[in-house]
């Protein structure tokens, strides 16, 4: 098994920034991080009974430890057991009250459910704990389109476009949310530069056939 490629994923479920060739294995860290790589691998290969008996253990002998309920949460999420999901999402925030990636989670379940009222102070939480994240904007935004606070979703989602401007989602969302407001002008200009760069985006990916892209469904935080 290759050990860089578990160290690799440990690392990033964990959200550390450091490469595996840096983690020795007399490190403290390194039973942490080997053993939150191992859970992930196992989950991408779909060997959920031991994917998840592997992030219980996580949680049980780390439950101080960043992150690990939020990693133990996006397992939950793959395997579309939201309710599991969200009870790690909540610990890790119980935890670590400074954290905004876990309260994201929980606001784009909000989202997904048609649920905007219960979403929107956890998403405005996850944005001023990192004003910078875009996801943040995004998610915001569209909770408070769909809540009916349609001038202010357009400021976050002005922002989210400012963050990151080439992503196609952020000028749909946008575009819907001008239109919601009747201005149209601006509506139309948002849904012109979210078909380029879906375009942009599928010659990319497609080997320059140029076909228009559709929304993704899988928008949740990273």
């Amino acid at each position: 098994m290759n050990e860089d490629l578990i160290l690799g994923l440990g690392l990033s479920v964990l959200r550390i920034a450091r490469m595996p060739g840096q983690i020795s294995p007399r490190e403290s860290a390194h039973d942490l991080i080997r053993r939150a790589g191992w859970a992930e691998l196992l989950s991408a290969q779909k060997n959920f009974t031991e994917a998840e008996r592997e992030y219980h253990g996580l949680s049980v002998d780390f439950p101080e430890t960043p992150n690990v309920h939020l990693a133990y949460g996006r397992y939950f999420l793959r395997r579309k057991l939201e309710k599991e999901a969200v009870e790690q999402f909540e610990e890790e925030i119980r935890k670590f009250p400074a954290d905004f990636l876990a309260r994201l989670y929980i606001a784009y379940l909000k989202l997904e459910s048609k649920q905007p009222a219960e979403g929107i102070k956890l998403a405005q939480e996850a944005v001023q704990r990192n004003p910078r994240f875009p996801m943040g904007h995004y998610i915001l935004g569209r909770l408070l389109l769909d809540n009916g606070e349609t001038d202010q979703s357009i400021g976050e989602l002005q922002e989210a476009c400012s963050l990151v401007p080439d992503e196609p989602k952020f000028y749909f969302a946008l575009s819907r949310a001008y239109a919601h407001a009747k201005r149209k002008e601006e509506a139309e200009r948002a849904r012109q530069t979210f078909l380029r760069l879906s375009q942009q985006a599928e010659q990319v990916r497609g080997g320059g056939l140029g076909v228009d892209e559709t929304v993704s469904a899988s928008d949740s935080p990273q």
